[in-house]
């Protein structure tokens, strides 16, 4: 006979299942089950562009108050020298050719301070891992390095000088952590497949109960934003960032 209390305990029962579940599926990963001598060389690229801490950035356009936007008058595409959408080649407006590189701009975010990429790249912590969040812009592996867009202070007048584009990129790029105030980078600095972006662990630490961090900024009139959940960045069950 089918009683109260066992109906009771047979939904506790599968309550409790639905939130053990997702945890043994994030402990399944390689990264958490494998060491990294043992990772092979398509786990390591996964970890570096398809995974909890490398998220393929979802790509806007917005030419509003961009210089030569559709308001504005200016070249073909709103990029001196005429760029996409417009006329001239992909990217005007950028140095060399501009984030897109002449190719297809899939822009991967990536925590380059998390120990898990650390591993991945055999590399050891350094002193900015331990101040900083430190997070990278880059192209995909497949898609090659990433230009900076520094500028060049020999490059067409029009465009704007290295301390302006370092200026505007720090003013456009923040983290949003739900309930704080947007976080900000100290700093930015070219690598060698794009750029460095660090924000110190200090004034907002973030926790696992954030839940989820977003990553913005602006190259131009070219808007980037991804999203990270923190229930998966954990790494042999320690959130890493």
């Amino acid at each position: 006979m089918i009683t109260r209390r066992l109906l009771i305990r047979g939904a506790l029962s599968s309550a409790a299942a639905a939130v053990i579940i997702p945890a043994r599926a994030a402990k399944g990963e390689f990264w958490n089950e494998k060491q990294p001598d043992a990772w092979s060389a398509s786990e390591i690229e996964k970890l570096l562009s398809r995974s909890p801490w490398a998220k393929e950035a979802d790509v806007e356009l917005d030419f509003d108050g961009f210089p030569g936007g559709p308001a504005g008058g200016g070249p073909p595409g709103g990029f001196p020298g005429g760029g996409p959408p417009g006329g001239g080649p992909p990217g005007g407006g950028f140095p060399d050719g501009g984030p897109m590189g002449g190719g297809q701009f899939k822009p991967v975010i990536r925590w380059e301070s998390a120990k898990p990429i650390q591993d991945a790249r055999k590399k050891s912590a350094t002193d900015d891992f331990a101040k900083y969040y430190v997070l990278s812009l880059s192209g995909t592996p497949r898609n090659g390095a990433l230009r900076p867009p520094f500028g060049d202070d020999n490059a067409d007048p029009r465009r704007p000088n290295r301390e302006q584009m370092q200026a505007n990129l720090l003013q456009s790029t923040q983290l949003q952590i739900k309930g704080k105030s947007l976080l900000k980078p100290e700093r930015s600095e070219p690598s060698e497949t794009g750029i460095l972006f660090l924000f110190s662990r200090d004034d907002h630490p973030i926790k696992r109960e954030d839940k989820e961090v977003i990553f913005q900024t602006k190259l131009g009139p070219l808007e980037l934003k991804a999203r990270f959940a923190l229930k998966d960045m954990l790494y042999h069950d320690r959130l890493e960032l």
